[in-house]
């Protein structure tokens, strides 16, 4: 046999394969969900955070700091270390008019939640309802793109008396979807919501664990305006790797460092691979890649350069 056929029969091939996707939610599950407390209430510390612990389940806490009853040390030190999210929704929480007092109603607690995470961050801002509320339109989107603050707008409220609770995570499971479920008092205080209540839709989002991805406010609406703003991932295959290169569209995500929800990505690989490890920007640091039945789920930011995928 000639040496030149010897040599090529001698190549290992990569198969040609589909190209990679970002799945619409994180780890490839279903749906997503996120749990919402409002106006930081005692019965909230008292009966909220207990069973979040308990179930292991973060959630997304618009605060209040100028309320009497607020308690710093709870607030901006035991919850955001247990891995819940806060998010402003202004100083006292009572009637706003005009520029002046919205800049010290929201900008005041988007600057105490910075200092809670130490530094610059995207963080959720949710408008106090049952007030009178007037800052002009342009003022308002100024003052949120001065503070750094994302405004994602809230979908249910419950309380006591309006039906099964699970009818809302079962709503997004049914239709792969987010949906955000909104409280505010539990187990007493204002618009409450018994213990019972609560307990029932965490029991649920823990029974379907697997499918439903939990997570606070902030995380999920990073992850679907990143996954938006993708353009394509290129994908070249050489022996027995695969290099990824992600491409967005930066204008969509600013400011684009603070766009860093890892995006979860599904890559094509051969039959033939049994499992996968991946690296970012380098081979310094590998991480295990998650078989599926059509590929290899790896998790990327959108600061990553390019990711080089091999066969374990």
């Amino acid at each position: 046999m000639p040496i030149l056929a010897t040599l090529l029969l001698g190549l290992h091939t990569m198969p040609t394969l589909a190209d990679p996707v970002v799945l619409p939610f994180a780890g490839g599950k279903k749906a997503a969900f996120s749990l919402e407390f409002d106006d930081s209430m005692v019965s909230q510390i008292k009966n909220v955070l207990p069973l979040l612990a308990e179930y292991k389940f973060p959630a997304t806490f618009y605060i209040n700091p100028g309320r009497n009853d607020y308690n710093a040390e709870v607030w901006e030190k035991q919850v955001p270390a247990a891995g819940h999210e806060l998010a402003d929704h202004t100083l006292h929480h009572g009637d706003t008019v005009g520029a002046e007092q919205g800049e010290k109603e929201i900008g005041s607690v988007a600057k105490i939640i910075e200092k809670v995470y130490g530094g610059p961050r995207l963080t959720v801002f949710g408008t106090p309802g049952g007030v009178k509320w007037e800052i002009p339109k342009d003022d308002f989107e100024r003052i949120l793109k001065e503070n750094r603050l994302v405004f994602p707008g809230r979908m249910d409220f419950y309380q006591d008396g309006q039906g099964d609770i699970t009818r809302f995570p079962q709503t997004a499971l049914e239709k792969g979807i987010w949906r955000q479920l909104g409280f505010h008092g539990v187990g007493g205080q204002w618009l409450s919501t018994s213990v019972e209540n609560l307990t029932l839709v965490l029991k649920f989002l823990d029974a379907h664990r697997d499918q439903i991805w939990v997570a606070p406010t902030g995380t999920v609406w990073k992850y679907m305006r990143e996954r938006e703003a993708l353009h394509h991932i290129s994908a070249v295959p050489h022996g027995k790797e695969i290099t990824l290169t992600p491409s967005f569209d930066q204008t969509k995500l600013k400011p684009f460092e603070l766009y860093n929800e890892p995006l979860t990505i599904q890559v094509p690989v051969p039959v033939s691979w049994k499992g996968a490890r991946y690296s970012v920007d380098g081979r310094k640091h590998w991480k295990t890649a998650t078989k599926t039945a059509i590929g290899m789920l790896i998790e990327v930011a959108p600061q990553v350069r390019s990711v080089i995928v091999e066969r374990a």
